[in-house]
């Protein structure tokens, strides 16, 4: 392909807006100060964008080796399928990494890394400790059991 202005010009120009867009985006945030429902649905948008772009990064190669592989010989066409197999067998393997390290790491307190959540398990805890001092001191008729 030749050198060209036009594409020189549209590469910059969609550079600048996709640039352009992280300090727009903050000052927007800064200003109008939005609800931590709409930060959290943003988040969630671009942390969607960012694994659908991956997707498609990741399977379309494979795909598109497998739809074009009716023209190729036999031994093409077997790796194509191996290919988009192990993509497969990858991605299960993973999510099933995933979910269950995350639940080892908190089943052993990882859970706590997050102080909203540390402030829900204290919160829970004492709920469970003062429902459980309240029903032994009622049991016993012992108010002094819990203090």
């Amino acid at each position: 392909m030749d050198f060209s202005y036009t594409y020189l010009f549209w590469a910059f120009l969609l550079g600048i807006i996709s640039a352009a867009s992280l300090p727009l985006g903050s000052w927007v945030g800064l200003i109008t100060q939005p609800k931590r429902t709409v930060i959290g649905f943003l988040a969630a948008f671009g942390a969607g964008a960012l694994f659908a772009a991956l997707a498609v990064e990741l399977v379309a190669p494979t795909l598109n080796a497998i739809t074009s592989a009716g023209d190729l010989d036999g031994q093409a066409r077997s790796a194509a399928i191996a290919s988009f197999g192990s993509l497969v067998v990858g991605m299960f393997v993973g999510c099933i990494s995933f979910v269950v390290l995350d639940q080892l790491v908190n089943a052993h307190g990882g859970f706590l890394r997050k102080s909203a959540t540390t402030m829900a398990w204290f919160t829970q805890k004492k709920k469970t400790t003062a429902n459980w001092c309240f029903t032994r001191s009622f049991i016993h008729n012992n108010a002094s059991i819990c203090s």
